[in-house]
């Protein structure tokens, strides 16, 4: 049976009361005031509903939005003194670049 300090212990009475201080610009504390309600009790089931209503953890793999990537700029020309030229130089090819230009220089 219940006091009239003590309120009722069913999870109605929590959400309606919890809904309602929502709906308000109060504290907790100021809240649990005006309605003689305990504020460790508000705090517990305020938390009790937040972890009620937390998305589960997701399991697996997830799938990722990348961003676009940028167009590469234009490829370089390499043009040796004999009128030699070597063009399509992007930044994975300059290993063997460093080799084709030691050769043909």
């Amino acid at each position: 049976m219940s006091t009239p300090n003590t309120p009722p212990k069913n999870d109605s009475f929590w959400q309606k009361h919890l809904s309602e201080w929502r709906n308000t610009s109060l504290t907790q504390s100021e809240y649990c005031r005006l309605h003689n309600l305990r504020p460790d009790n508000f705090s517990y089931h305020k938390n009790k509903t937040l972890k009620k209503n937390r998305p589960a953890p997701s399991k697996g793999f997830i799938q990722i939005q990348l961003p676009q990537q940028t167009t590469a700029a234009e490829p370089l020309t390499l043009r040796f003194g004999n009128g030699t030229s070597l063009t399509g130089i992007s930044e994975d090819s300059l290993p063997l670049i460093k080799l084709l230009a030691e050769v043909l220089a």
